[in-house]
């Protein structure tokens, strides 16, 4: 392939991708500046059993459950900062900024080592540093950003493996997907695929065996500990999931993550879509009448893009049938995420591989990076205006309502009562996980349970000693209801009520089965 005008040399690459990487990092630490990393149901169950792991009550939540329903490594992660007297909350912000850098570093450095052409290298290093629902997540006090980081880890280590037929890529990648599992239970497609990967490597048969033993043993130990702690305090291997299953069929799945795929490739335009797939479809044309006459099929199925592409597949392919079944929700961004880095990788490569075998000639050269460059700042142009304007929206306000740290509830004058006026004894509302979250009070109490299936099964479970109720207003439940009927309740005592909700002193069990009616 002849030289192109913008060759820059290795360490000049390198040194490149790592300016990326480090402003990827940065970017995530300034997005969570104001208010910190975006905290959500699931966040408030990571903080409290990172606290009650760190107080040596074990991996409970705060309402006094096993922690279960979540692999158990990012709360052990915690625990030993929350030990030490650090704030959980910022350390899992400091972990998903530099998690996410090392993704954009990791993809940089395979990029360079594996394409011919260094200006698609920065290109593909560029296009992770920029994607818009990675930096989103990276955001939040959750998992996904170590479960990429570790998956894209592990991946990159079977395919060492593959090249190279050392055991000690092997047992790393092992290892690396075993964490992932343990991370998020969707991490078990990983094992799937490097015992698959182990299979498929060239070799004897007896030994292609072994391996992939040896692999699936490994992997697997860091999941099966999980899966036997939540089975032995919990009699349940992974929370109770069964209820929350669909109907959703396996094709209404696919159009699913098509849609997913839609808005990764332009977030919040899909008027342009059809203008962007004409020049990808030109793209891919090019690859198959290219490829057909030179017998190159092998060369866009390489050792070093099968881990990532067959990743790719396996993943999108469970994630589309398992999804209904284990969550009942439609499939969103979040669930794809682990793939995309993946993919990014894989249309470079499949990329470079094209320059060189139309290297011959400078018209297809530069036709093809023309094709490159048109989708490639269209994609761009959105993603970079979706994530700054969203950066900007973080430091002034915090994120969306339904997220535990933000302006809005950081002005919510029922939880500052709260917070300023401890209560005793047991605490019901539906929106439990919020009202702990900002009472401060120690997860290892376990007193706040959830309220929302109706007053008929709370009075039921009111303890003897009575409870509290703390309704707020733009929680899950429509709360605005209840409060007229609430203070009609013989023996119900408002301790506050206010624009925003109300804290309620309930009695004993057994006063309010009969009801007060309420005066005209």
């Amino acid at each position: 392939m002849r030289r192109l005008p913008f060759r820059p040399d290795s360490r000049v690459t390198l040194a490149l991708v790592a300016a990326m990487a480090a402003l990827g990092a940065a970017h995530v630490l300034i997005r969570t500046w104001t208010y910190g990393a975006a905290v959500g149901f699931d966040a408030v169950y990571y903080l409290a059993a990172a606290e009650n792991l760190a107080a040596g009550a074990g991996l409970r939540g705060f309402d006094g459950t096993p922690f279960v329903h979540w692999p158990p490594l990012f709360p052990m992660l915690l625990a030993p900062f929350e030990l030490a007297g650090m704030d959980a909350g910022e350390v899992g912000r400091w972990i998903n900024a530099i998690a996410f850098g090392l993704i954009v570093l990791v993809s940089g450095i395979w990029l360079t080592r594996n394409l011919r052409s260094r200006f698609l290298a920065l290109l593909g290093t560029f296009a992770v540093l920029i994607a818009y629902p990675l930096i989103d997540r990276s955001a939040y006090l959750m998992t996904e950003p170590l479960f990429i980081l570790l998956t894209l880890l592990a991946l990159l280590q079977v395919e060492s493996f593959l090249k190279s037929g050392r055991k000690g890529p092997l047992l790393a990648g092992a290892v690396l997907f075993g964490l992932a599992a343990a991370t998020r239970y969707t991490g078990i497609i990983g094992l799937i695929v490097g015992t698959l990967l182990a299979i498929l490597r060239r070799g004897a048969f007896s030994m292609r065996i072994k391996a992939a033993l040896a692999f699936g043993m490994i992997s697997s130990l860091p999941l099966a500990g999980a899966l036997i702690y939540n089975w032995t305090t919990a009699r349940s291997l992974a929370g109770d999931r069964r209820a929350q299953a669909s109907d959703q069929s396996l094709l209404d799945s696919m159009k699913q993550i098509l849609s997913v795929l839609d808005q990764w490739i332009i977030p919040g335009g899909k008027d342009f879509l059809e203008f962007l797939y004409v020049p990808f479809a030109f793209f891919f044309l090019l690859i198959v009448f290219h490829a057909i006459p030179q017998r190159m099929y092998s060369r866009f199925f390489s050792s070093d893009i099968l881990p990532f592409g067959l990743f790719a597949l396996v993943y999108l392919g469970m994630i589309a049938s398992i999804t209904p079944l284990a969550t009942g929700t439609p499939i969103d961004s979040r669930y794809l995420l682990p793939v995309y880095v993946p993919m990014i990788l894989v249309i470079f490569r499949w990329g470079d591989k094209l320059l060189s075998i139309v290297g011959g000639s400078r018209v297809y050269q530069y036709a093809l990076l023309s094709v490159v460059m048109i989708g490639f700042l269209t994609h761009s142009g959105f993603m970079i205006e979706r994530t700054l304007a969203d950066t900007a929206k973080a430091l002034e306000r915090g994120y969306p309502d339904w997220l535990h740290h933000t302006a809005a509830w950081e002005e919510s004058e029922t939880l500052s009562w709260l917070e300023d006026n401890p209560v005793s004894g047991r605490v019901y509302s539906p929106a439990f996980d919020l009202v702990w979250y900002h009472s401060g009070a120690p997860a290892s109490e376990g007193r706040y349970r959830w309220s929302g299936e109706g007053f008929a099964a709370l009075v039921g479970r009111i303890p003897a000693g009575g409870a509290h109720l703390v309704l707020v207003v733009g929680g899950p439940v429509p709360e605005a209801e209840y409060a007229d009927t609430i203070r009609f309740l013989p023996g119900v005592e408002v301790l506050g009520e206010f624009s925003d909700g109300g804290v309620y002193r309930f009695p004993r069990d057994g006063a309010l089965t009969k009801r007060a009616t309420a005066p005209t």
